[in-house]
């Protein structure tokens, strides 16, 4: 028993890097009003990298997928520095969150401790928003002063039932807790027996309802059934479509039961209906794709810089201030012309299209945690993909952390397989 719980200074290592990633990436905003000559984050992102360095260097050789992995990677870093418009302190951020997962693709203990550190600090984000839901008077003493310049508009979004959470934002907060809520079910699909972890799901669930957001709501949903359904593979067509109708009868039936006791979780569908009778469908952005691709149209080869869509092409728009294009396939044209953004889809596909094999080879040979690894891969995914076509996650880094944490594990868990298939071979 006691050997099972041996710590090694190795995890120590980890557990340090784990904490100082999730610092850095999942509390940008309170880390900001703390920090404000910005050399704890600069020592953190300092200790990350070094770190990671020298645990990739520990690992010794590699292989030609691993290889291939971390020349894609530095081609990508590459690419942020065309023109780019992103500040010192952001693109260190970037930088050290690859470097992070180029080492996280070589340690199966890595991705255990990483993975619990990211569902606490999301964990985190869920309990304020449903805390300070129910207690306005903390929220307006206590959490309001901290964000001076945005107080007034997240006063508007709390009365109106958007909850910011800790953040500065409703839709960063629902960012940290779609994530969490990911986290979530992945430990639900190792454990589906476990009351705790129900509870947790559900916990987790709520707090994103009560964000209002529904892109995230949405694309949590469609990523997590997509990752149940190939999760499921392994099982007979009859046996996956009772275990699917009774899950989604189970579900709709407790949705049902919340929106009737608790009004406020239904926001999102409120929000839905506000769109559409404003007779705005995409809230603006069309605008700005369509000034994405007018401006890809000028410089189609390059691109006219990294993030300096919002500066140079959001300004000359006349609107009350200026946006990112909220579509990263078009902006990553925009900004980085045919070649960059061919670096960009080439990464996204390939790591899709692995983790999705993953999935479907380790169901049907049932390898236990390994397929629970392969789940939380391909929904986490998912869910940046899909929101890649409304929002811009590929530029916070409380969406690009646990995207890039998602591929590491993906390349971790495909060459584990090799490995194990090449012994059984033998």
């Amino acid at each position: 028993m006691l050997k099972r719980f041996k710590v090694t200074p190795l995890d120590l290592l980890f557990l340090l890097v784990s904490i100082a990633l999730c610092v850095l990436c999942m509390a940008g905003e309170l880390l900001s009003v703390i920090d404000t000559t910005h050399l704890l984050r600069v020592g953190l992102e300092g200790f990350v990298i070094a770190a990671s360095i020298f645990l990739i260097i520990l690992k010794g050789d590699m292989n030609r997928r691993i290889l291939l992995t971390y020349i894609w990677m530095i081609l990508m870093i590459a690419i942020t520095f065309n023109n780019s418009a992103w500040g010192f302190a952001a693109t260190l951020r970037f930088i050290t969150t690859l470097v992070v997962c180029a080492m996280v693709l070589r340690y199966d203990r890595m991705l255990d401790i990483l993975l619990v550190c990211l569902s606490i600090t999301c964990g985190i984000y869920a309990f304020c928003t449903i805390w300070f839901y129910f207690d306005s008077g903390f929220y307006m003493n206590h959490i309001l002063p901290l964000y001076p310049e945005q107080r007034a508009q997240l006063l508007r979004w709390y009365n109106s039932g958007c909850m910011a959470g800790l953040t500065n934002h409703y839709s960063t907060n629902a960012m940290y807790v779609s994530v969490g809520l990911l986290t979530a079910f992945t430990y639900l699909r190792r454990k589906p027996k476990n009351a705790v972890i129900w509870i947790w799901t559900i916990f987790m669930g709520v707090a994103l309802l009560l964000t209002g957001k529904r892109a995230h709501i949405l694309f949590s949903a469609v990523a997590i059934v997509f990752g149940i359904l190939m999760s499921l593979k392994s099982m007979n067509v009859q046996k996956k479509a009772i275990t699917i109708t009774a899950g989604s009868v189970i579900a709709i039936a407790a949705i049902a039961f919340a929106f009737i006791k608790f009004p406020a979780l239904t926001k999102f569908i409120q929000r839905f209906q506000e769109t559409m009778d404003s007779g705005n469908v995409s809230m603006g952005r069309f605008d700005l794709w369509k000034a994405a691709i007018e401006a890809f149209k000028n410089k189609p080869i390059f691109g006219i810089g990294w993030k300096q869509y919002k500066p140079t092409v959001s300004i000359l728009l006349a609107k009350s201030r200026t946006y990112e294009v909220h579509n990263v396939y078009l902006q990553l044209l925009c900004e980085t012309g045919i070649i960059g953004a061919l670096v960009y889809y080439i990464w996204f596909v390939v790591m899709l299209v692995m983790a999705m094999k993953n999935i479907r080879d380790y169901a049907n040979n049932d390898k236990g945690n390994g397929l629970v690894k392969c789940f939380f891969a391909l929904i986490m995914q998912c869910f940046f993909l899909m929101y890649c076509l409304t929002g811009n996650p590929l530029y916070d880094s409380m969406m690009y952390m646990p995207y890039f944490v998602a591929c590491g594990i993906t390349i971790n868990m495909a060459n584990n397989l090799d490995v194990k298939t090449a012994k059984e071979d033998k």
